[in-house]
């Protein structure tokens, strides 16, 4: 017994173990381009500082064509206006051509590769021939190649939750992980439907649910995590914000809290601490008064 009991726990030990090696992977050097990472057969490696890429898969990504000349070993990248370039392999340098301007050579600091029947080339002195903005973003052994990139240090760890069902717009069943919480937005409240403004309360629930039942929403605390109540007090995101602070003017176009404020169906509710968009709300809520009035 004593001996199956120590298999055991060697078989968890194991287990709990399993995470911190997948996790080596993440030193793998990634490749972003113009907007989404591209996953090539073979992977890129670093050569005396610069980062060297499989050219045939990365250039069709940038929708370049590329030819092998098997004579010559040298690999041709023909870009936009008629510009091609040419890589030796084994060279220290390259030459550029649109056909019309005398070639030009451009000396490199390393040099371009075969290995298993693959051309590596050094992605900066590609994408800057043909004037695409590179960067390396080391944090995340990231090449990336065009415009808006994020850093995944930048990006937001709102909790993400399936709206189940808008009870009275106060309380907002929501499904995160499998388990099922409910959620107050975090400033905002909605009049009671017993009151005088069961109108109002009858609108407000009803915009709610068109709004958010079924819905995937993106959850960010403030300083208050829970209510009295155990429920969780959150802002509720339609869409993802781009960073961890996000701007007003993201605010008023995809979170709940702003918007049920901006269309006049929900007062401020200063019972617990709205740190965060204090002063975004208190705005909303006033104009919209105003235009009530008007």
């Amino acid at each position: 017994m004593k001996k199956q009991l120590k298999i055991f726990t060697l078989i968890l030990a194991l287990i709990f173990l399993l995470p911190y090696t997948v996790k080596a992977n993440d030193n793998m050097i990634k490749i972003w381009v113009n907007g989404e990472y591209i996953h090539p057969d073979v992977d890129p490696f670093i050569e005396n500082g610069r980062t060297m890429v499989p050219i045939r898969f990365v250039s069709e990504a940038l929708g370049f064509k590329v030819e092998w000349n098997q004579k010559n070993s040298v690999a041709t990248v023909f870009g936009s206006n008629n510009y091609k370039i040419d890589f030796n392999i084994g060279k220290s340098f390259f030459t550029k051509d649109n056909l019309v301007d005398p070639k030009s050579y451009i000396d490199m600091d390393t040099q371009s590769m075969l290995i298993n029947d693959r051309t590596f080339l050094p992605i900066r002195y590609v994408a800057e021939a043909f004037d695409i903005k590179v960067d390396w973003d080391s944090e995340f052994n990231t090449v990336v190649i065009g415009d808006g990139y994020i850093s995944p240090a930048d990006i937001n760890d709102f909790q993400e939750a399936i709206v189940i069902n808008v009870n009275d717009g106060n309380n907002i069943s929501v499904k995160i992980n499998g388990a099922n919480f409910i959620v107050r937005p975090i400033g905002v409240h909605i009049p009671e439907g017993k009151s005088a403004d069961a109108k109002l309360f009858n609108q407000a629930v009803i915009y709610t649910r068109r709004l958010l039942e079924g819905q995937l929403v993106y959850l960010e605390k403030d300083s208050t995590n829970i209510d009295n109540s155990g429920n969780l007090l959150r802002y509720i995101w339609i869409e993802r914000p781009l960073t961890n602070k996000p701007t007003d003017e993201e605010a008023m176009k995809n979170m709940y809290n702003a918007l049920i404020l901006s269309e006049n169906l929900a007062n401020l509710n200063q019972t617990y601490n709205n740190k965060l968009y204090a002063n975004l709300f208190r705005e909303l809520y006033i104009n919209a008064k105003k235009s009530y009035i008007i």
